[in-house]
């Protein structure tokens, strides 16, 4: 079953359980990820979180209950997961402008909150007046991400805003400048990459530019930890931190059995790279056991513009545990830092 097939057996499970008690792990088992990740990936692609999609879905439901049945209010209360009358009553005026007696009582033209449908690529249709969400492909995510943008989803994942505009801008004009030696005819591109830059380029980083570009790194974020696989095997993943990206960002300061969060989406090779360009370094040495979750990006090659990793690997924030600290035959090396990946974190964002 596919990733947005996953999403959908989720939300009949809602649908079918709205009056009833709604279980984490029937979520987790249905959309085959760690618990809580559902939620997570679901707010990221609807900028709402489930407890509210769930809550409006109930309070649609209790207003058909109220205007249809005789069915004491209380009762439709306690039906819906209220433990109170007052309670109730503040949540259903809150969603629909009156509460339930005035409801009932008069001919109200009452809120009615459709059920998501993700749709091919995770647009969606639902919620109020049809709601369409811009689909963005697991393939443009990659292309952009390997590029330059992965500073983007990485600055958001890790809550650095100051950082995040930064990378922005620097995408924003890449972007800008590609679409302009394409029009002077100094560049090939095809028409779905023409779209690509057009629809993430803006003139202005302003407040609607800003509410774009995090709703398009949400969707790149959840379409990257969608499509994150367990590995078929033990494997070896090497990551090399170059010595000044490490005083931008920290140094490496571990012990021996430290165990280590990566909040963001790791990048990592399965051969050391380009370690003898002149520059100094740290090597980071990445043992994914079977089943830990991995993205191949062997298959995405086609929608790299600038990208010499071969054999390139995306893993998601993670724990892992510092194996062992040693010393390189490399002069330029500062150290080798060897990790076992321990699990899968739930993202930040």
């Amino acid at each position: 079953m596919n990733f947005v097939k996953r999403m959908n057996s989720v939300l009949d499970y809602i649908k079918d359980n709205l009056d009833d008690e709604i279980k984490d792990d029937k979520i987790a088992m249905l959309s085959a990820n760690p618990k809580g990740m559902f939620q997570r990936i679901f707010t990221m692609i609807t900028d709402m979180t489930l407890s509210e999609y769930i809550r409006k879905r109930r309070l649609t439901r209790a207003s058909a209950d109220i205007q249809n049945t005789d069915a004491k209010i209380i009762d439709i209360a306690i039906k819906y997961g209220y433990n109170s009358a007052d309670a109730f009553t503040s949540a259903f005026k809150s969603f629909h402008g009156v509460t339930p007696s005035d409801a009932r009582a008069s001919d109200y033209e009452l809120q009615f909150f459709r059920r998501f449908t993700f749709n091919h690529n995770l647009s969606i249709t639902g919620g109020n007046n049809n709601m369409q969400y811009r689909t963005i492909s697991l393939e443009e995510t990659i292309y952009f991400y390997l590029r330059s943008d992965y500073l983007i989803l990485n600055t958001l994942l890790g809550g650095k805003m100051n950082n995040l505009w930064e990378a922005a801008e620097s995408a924003n004009e890449e972007s800008k400048d590609m679409l302009k030696e394409f029009e002077e005819g100094k560049r090939t591109l095809e028409d779905k990459q023409i779209a690509r830059y057009h629809n993430r380029i803006y003139e202005k980083l302003d407040d609607e530019a800003k509410e774009n570009i995090i709703k398009i790194a949400k969707i790149d974020i959840s379409n990257f930890l969608g499509a994150m696989k367990p590995a078929k095997k033990e494997t070896l993943l090497y990551r090399t931190v170059w010595y000044k990206e490490a005083l931008r960002y920290g140094l490496p300061n571990y012990d021996v059995d430290d165990i280590v969060e990566f909040k963001t989406i790791s990048s990592a090779s399965v051969a050391p790279y380009n370690e003898n360009n002149g520059s100094e370094f740290y090597r980071y040495e990445i043992t994914v056991p079977k089943g830990g979750h991995i993205l191949e990006l062997g298959d995405y090659e086609e929608y790299s513009q600038r990208w010499w990793e071969k054999d390139e690997v995306l893993l998601p924030p993670m724990k892992c545990r510092v194996k062992n600290l040693r010393d390189s035959d490399n002069e330029k090396c500062r150290g080798i830092i060897e990790f076992q990946y321990l699990e899968r974190l739930p993202d930040p964002v």
